[in-house]
């Protein structure tokens, strides 16, 4: 049997207090040690603080690599909770231009003692571009149908037309319209005014005032009428004629529109692009003639094309 000697065996639960003591010391120590690590990939971002110029792009490169130095717990923390770079720019001297990082541009999480020491690699590359300002049209977007018995009396009234736009000179150029968001017309059952929002969710970089319009429809019950004995014409070959010469045309449409079309100026006319020499032949017909919202539907939809025959 093995005797533990005296000196061990008195007072051994503070000795063994006393020894994980020491070893935690001698952790936390090492952990709070002054020491180094490289962090890669470092985002770099840009304050611009002139509001005659945007940022094209990204910076060149747009991530960097920084070595810290710090007590290695808050490193190990760094490496969880990632800093970035912040260059401020408060006023644009050239449309290309280098600039050497600062390592007081580095933004740490928190208050963090650790610092920056090196950044590689050392500067990067900006482009700017001039804020430009147009004045685009709203366009508005008609979503699905209208109730049975109503049509469009004519195209959507947009008060005010056109959204004052300013953002950089390349997002400007592409502009055509501002969108506005779709009106249901479904839940139309009368002319009405709606107040309806600009849909700027891929204008990123780009200010619109004002960010919504006036939007008037304008509705009215539907109609049909069928208009006898509309001619057929050849343009531009007045040695041709169609068989048959005349035939009727389906107008329906708003109501007051239907009624006003005016059946003199309806034409069925030839395609002359369907038209040759060789004649006859069989040559599509459309309808001219009729009002912009009134649909028109002919008797056929393409006649016999011969030389016209001497008197």
């Amino acid at each position: 049997m093995r005797i533990v000697p005296a000196f061990l065996a008195r007072n051994w639960s503070l000795k063994l207090a006393a020894l994980a003591l020491a070893v935690l010391l001698w952790t936390v120590v090492r952990v709070d040690a002054p020491t180094r690590q490289l962090i890669p990939g470092i985002p770099v971002h840009v304050l611009l603080n002139d509001p005659r110029w945007a940022v094209e792009g990204e910076p060149l490169p747009s991530r960097v690599d920084v070595r810290f130095a710090g007590p290695a717990r808050e490193l190990i923390q760094l490496a969880f909770n990632r800093p970035s770079i912040l260059i401020p720019v408060d006023s644009v001297m050239s449309i290309d231009s280098a600039l050497v990082l600062q390592r007081e541009w580095v933004r740490l999480p928190g208050r963090m003692g650790v610092t920056a020491e090196d950044i590689q690699p050392s500067s990067v590359r900006l482009r700017f571009e001039p804020i430009e300002s147009a004045v685009i049209p709203f366009a508005p977007k008609l979503d699905g149908s209208l109730p049975d018995g109503l049509t469009l009396a004519a195209d959507p009234e947009v008060i005010p037309e056109r959204a004052n736009v300013s953002g950089p000179a390349s997002r400007i150029a592409t502009l055509d319209s501002v969108p506005l968001r779709p009106i249901a017309l479904g839940e139309i059952r009368e002319s009405a005014s709606l107040r309806v929002r600009a849909d700027v969710s891929a204008f990123d970089q780009l200010i619109v005032a004002p960010t919504e319009a006036e939007v008037r429809i304008r509705v009215e019950p539907g109609a049909e009428r069928v208009v006898a004995d509309v001619p057929v014409e050849v343009p531009g070959r007045p040695d041709l004629a169609g068989e048959p010469a005349a035939g009727s045309v389906t107008l329906s449409g708003p109501e007051s529109q239907v009624g006003a079309a005016d059946p003199r100026v309806l034409r069925l006319v030839v395609d002359p692009a369907a038209v040759s020499d060789s004649v006859p032949i069989r040559a599509p017909v459309v309808v001219r003639g009729a009002p912009r919202r009134v649909a028109a539907r002919p008797e056929f939809d393409s006649v016999t094309v011969h030389r016209r025959r001497n008197p």
